[in-house]
């Protein structure tokens, strides 16, 4: 079994495990979450549509609840897409909320978030995480 799905499980048997008040639809209260996490972060307002339609489309709102994630998901996604490649994030060994853009302004935050992508470089690579992408 892959790293990612056993840390996955493993947080799946705790939270049901764990006593206490349930929620009903903790997608919706991720929802909800990620929009209360970008109104709070330098992430420009004018993003947030692509960051809500991006997180659903890839499926990955079922698979990230954590807002920080989401959102480091999808920059880490969209600057790894400019270089010319894609991010299988099983394989990366990495939670996406260390990708996620914080700073004063969004250019600092991009800045430190490309830095801490440009550290976590050569682990990608050896796990595979980074595919080509193949122009047509």
């Amino acid at each position: 079994m892959d790293t990612a799905q056993s840390i996955v499980d493993q947080v799946l048997e705790e939270v049901q495990n764990t006593p206490g008040v349930g929620v009903d639809n903790p997608s919706e209260v991720a929802n909800q979450a990620l929009q209360d996490t970008l109104g709070a972060s330098v992430v420009p307002e004018e993003y947030w549509p692509e960051i809500i339609s991006w997180v659903s489309e890839t499926g990955l709102d079922t698979v990230y609840l954590d807002s920080r994630d989401r959102i480091g998901a999808w920059w880490v996604s969209k600057e790894v897409r400019s270089m010319g490649y894609t991010l299988n994030f099983t394989k990366c060994s990495q939670v996406p909320s260390e990708w996620f853009p914080e700073g004063e302004h969004w250019k600092e935050a991009e800045v430190e978030a490309r830095y801490r992508l440009v550290a976590s470089w050569e682990s990608l690579v050896e796990n595979g995480a980074l595919e080509k992408v193949e122009l047509e």
